[in-house]
């Protein structure tokens, strides 16, 4: 584990910061990796929404299967975006 946490980090076990959790990660590393996440999921959500939006437009104003499933995964997809994102906001003090 020495040698890959000096690969990683560049530094020695021996001489990593104590403030970082499990030697590798630091916590605010750990956060923005978390809030981008979110950021990607919200992203994807509007992708996909507007991927619906223009299916019912081309359909004639009546909802098909595959804009219909969109509008799910758009929804599921903001869901998930927008809870990572309130989750690393709160939590982070």
């Amino acid at each position: 584990m020495g040698s890959l946490s000096k690969w990683y980090t560049g530094k020695s076990a021996s001489s990593r910061d104590p403030n970082t959790s499990s030697g590798v990660f630091s916590t605010v590393r750990a956060k923005m990796i978390t809030l981008c996440v979110g950021i990607f999921f919200i992203v994807l959500a509007i992708v996909f929404a507007f991927a619906a939006g223009g299916e019912y437009v081309r359909a004639q104003r009546q909802w098909t299967l595959a804009g219909k499933m969109r509008r799910r995964v758009a929804f599921i997809f903001a869901l998930v975006g927008i809870s990572l994102c309130a989750w690393q906001i709160l939590i982070r003090r």
